[in-house]
């Protein structure tokens, strides 16, 4: 099973360059975390449950990735989106067959 990540940009394009894959969603947070450990080394993330289409990357199942508390202020009465991912379209494949397919959907 393959879980497809790509962190919020302003460019869609440069999003997609820097889409990875994980096996599970503990290693996609663990990732995100990774990330944002400069900025917010005691952030807390999580993948929000309601899922959208979104047909500008093909992916059917896209949900939010969120920031819920960074560490210093109190925690997000509205979690910030850090990034999108899919954990239903390409859950039949490879980490990377997935990572393929999701470069071959951007350009279609």
């Amino acid at each position: 099973m393959a879980i497809v990540f790509r962190p919020q940009r302003s460019d869609l394009d440069k999003a997609m360059a820097e889409a990875a894959t994980f096996d599970t969603e503990e290693e996609l947070l663990t990732h995100v975390k990774k990330l944002w450990l400069a900025t917010y080394p005691d952030a807390k993330f999580k993948v929000k449950l309601r899922s959208l289409n979104d047909e500008r990357t093909g992916w059917e199942n896209t949900r939010y990735v969120c920031m819920t508390d960074n560490g210093i202020d109190a925690p997000y009465r509205h979690p910030k989106v850090v990034g999108m991912c899919d954990t239903d379209t390409f859950k039949v494949m490879s980490k990377e067959e997935a990572l393929t397919k999701v470069h071959q959907l951007l350009v279609e």
